[in-house]
């Protein structure tokens, strides 16, 4: 199974009916995963819409919201619904896709490697009830499996899983 196809599976177990999100390059397989998986996307024009529309979303039916962003600047223009998801406790999950995993930054004393890349999970990990890049598609069921405990769990919130784009499309 494909890894984006893995995603989809997730989100619609977990009643999610609406994702909300704004194409780009790092997230084509998760949203094209997501959509031949019967869920609805809901495209905005602004990350910060689907943010905030994932954070209404979830208070509105009781149950998780989703927002899906691109890397780079698509991931940090999503921080205001994250905080807001944060600052009332609502479940959210927020995924991001990423440069190609040999492009990454973390770990290393740089600022940027890939083009548009960003090591987000050090931005949002103090709004976050969890927060986690996947390096290796062995670690994205054990990171879902986290990610939605802590989101459900204790005093609700949001949690973010970064995806680098050569692993969305590799099979698991």
């Amino acid at each position: 199974m494909k890894l984006s196809d893995y995603v989809a599976q997730v989100i619609k177990k977990l009643d999610i009916n609406c994702v909300f999100g704004l194409q780009g390059g790092a997230v084509v397989h998760i949203f094209d995963s997501i959509e031949r998986n019967g869920t609805e996307v809901l495209y905005t024009h602004h990350e910060q819409a689907a943010s905030l529309a994932a954070g209404a979303y979830a208070k509105i039916n009781n149950t998780m919201g989703c927002a899906v962003v691109t890397s780079g600047p698509g991931a940090t223009n999503a921080i205001t619904g994250l905080l807001a998801a944060w600052q009332d406790s609502i479940p959210c999950l927020f995924i991001s896709g990423q440069v190609r995993s040999d492009q990454l930054s973390y770990g290393k004393k740089i600022r940027q490697v890939g083009t548009q890349e960003v090591n987000i999970i050090d931005i949002v990990r103090p709004i976050t009830k969890y927060s986690k890049c996947i390096f290796t598609p062995d670690e994205v069921e054990n990171t879902f499996k986290n990610a939605i405990f802590h989101a459900n769990n204790e005093r609700p919130g949001p949690v973010w899983i970064d995806i680098p784009v050569d692993l969305q499309w590799q099979n698991i």
